[in-house]
């Protein structure tokens, strides 16, 4: 946006020069799409040496230009991997697993915070706890949970009946 930005602040300074500026701005501009490209492909290349999951998602960091967030599912369980490509190295990596209690997460998967969760989640999986009677589901997002943004996932408490007695969003700490 800033080299759109400038150029169109550019054209506006010394309109004679349009053409330079135009073919500057897109040589800027396809140089580092291939630049992000390339990153990409390392990080998916580093990966796949390491995991031997079919689905690989890879997707840009929330700050690095050179840091990739990839994600392999292996049935309903995925891994997250912080991936440097100039380096060519995983900083870390964790693997989240989905809840095997069925009855709990078909229960709370009827809530309407749940469905509309869903509906933009692209990572899910859950997580049931058992507490004192109460069953609490957390419905994650693998993305979500370490893009950095606000919302991670939702929360159900269920009572011994299997009903809803409890949902919220669940927000990710402030950093």
């Amino acid at each position: 946006m800033a080299v759109l930005g400038g150029s169109f602040l550019a054209f506006r300074h010394w309109p004679e020069r349009a053409g330079v500026l135009a073919v500057f701005t897109l040589l800027v501009i396809v140089g580092y799409l291939g630049f992000r490209v390339y990153g990409q492909q390392i990080a998916i290349h580093l990966i796949r040496e390491e995991a031997s999951s079919s689905k690989i998602t890879a997707l840009p960091h929330r700050i690095s230009l050179i840091t990739w967030d990839v994600i392999t599912q292996e049935g309903t369980d995925y891994t997250y991997y912080v991936v440097d490509t100039f380096p060519r190295e995983v900083r870390n990596s964790q693997t989240h697993r989905t809840s095997n209690n069925e009855k709990a997460v078909a229960e709370s998967g009827k809530s309407a915070l749940v469905q509309a969760f869903l509906k933009r989640a692209r990572f899910p999986f859950t997580n049931v706890t058992e507490e004192g009677g109460l069953l609490t589901v957390e419905w994650l997002d693998v993305h979500l949970m370490n893009s950095g943004g606000a919302l991670r996932g939702v929360k159900i408490v269920l009572n011994g009946q299997g009903e809803v007695i409890e949902e919220r969003f669940e927000f990710n700490p402030r950093r």
